[in-house]
């Protein structure tokens, strides 16, 4: 039986079995993993409570015929004051699950270390759960080595006032190159191409500086989660999209 001492934080819980729970994490060297937490449903478990999405938790596993299973865990910080508002909870999860769903089950110190400053972020109150989780789609995509540059044209290398992403490309284009392309593409203003700028190169506790109107700010949702799934398809179906979807 191989034992496997691991720090990560805690994507999502399932039931399984009639006491125990099935827990999806991201973890600091295995990556994306599934462990059983047997009997953690029933009050007097040692698990009892502590396995909650937004947990980073220490643990031990062990190895078995069917899933890894806890041997030991300890809750070492919950981002409770994000879990007070409903809307932090909703932009959050999302984020939880664009990590569930494109991590792979092996180190990723850099996505890890991400997800952690986008929740602590979130868990302050005057940080925007919307502002954080753009913050957290552009810098996901800059440490996977996808996110365009959102200053100079892919085309022709010029200045960009208007940007247009191209799809087949990924990358954004300026006006005149993009209507050479022939391709529709995801138009985004001078205003909005800026707050892109600004998310790039600054931490999230200064996205509360960007000011937009509301239409700027779906629009750039939406344009956001468009390019995640250019390059990671599973994200086009996203379950908190339909909660996020609400509050837009």
């Amino acid at each position: 039986m191989k034992l496997v001492k691991d720090r990560g934080i805690v994507l999502k819980t399932e039931k399984s079995g009639e006491t125990s729970l099935k827990v999806r994490l991201f973890a600091k060297d295995s990556g994306r993993m599934i462990c059983i937490a047997k009997g953690a449903r029933k009050p007097g478990s040692a698990f009892f409570g502590l396995l909650t999405p937004f947990s980073v938790v220490d643990f031990e596993t062990a190895t078995s015929r069917y899933l890894p299973f806890f041997r030991s865990v300890s809750r070492i910080e919950y981002f409770q004051d994000l879990t007070m508002d409903p809307e932090k909870i909703v932009y959050a999860s999302m984020i939880l699950e664009i990590v569930d769903k494109t991590a792979e089950p092996h180190e990723d110190i850099e996505t890890l270390r991400l997800l952690y400053i986008s929740l602590r972020a979130m868990n302050h109150a005057e940080f925007s759960g919307e502002k954080i989780h753009w913050w957290f789609i552009v810098h996901f995509l800059k440490i996977h080595g996808v996110w365009p540059d959102p200053e100079t044209c892919a085309g022709c290398q010029g200045k960009l006032a208007h940007a247009v992403l191209i799809p087949d490309s990924g990358g954004l284009f300026c006006e005149t190159c993009a209507g050479h392309t022939g391709t529709q593409g995801l138009s985004l203003d001078t205003k909005l191409r800026e707050v892109l700028v600004f998310l790039t190169a600054n931490p999230p506790e200064k996205s509360n500086a960007i000011r937009i109107n509301r239409h700027g700010a779906v629009t750039l949702t939406r344009w956001l989660w468009k390019l995640l799934e250019l390059h990671y398809d599973k994200t086009e179906y996203l379950n908190t999209k339909k909660a996020v979807e609400r509050l837009l």
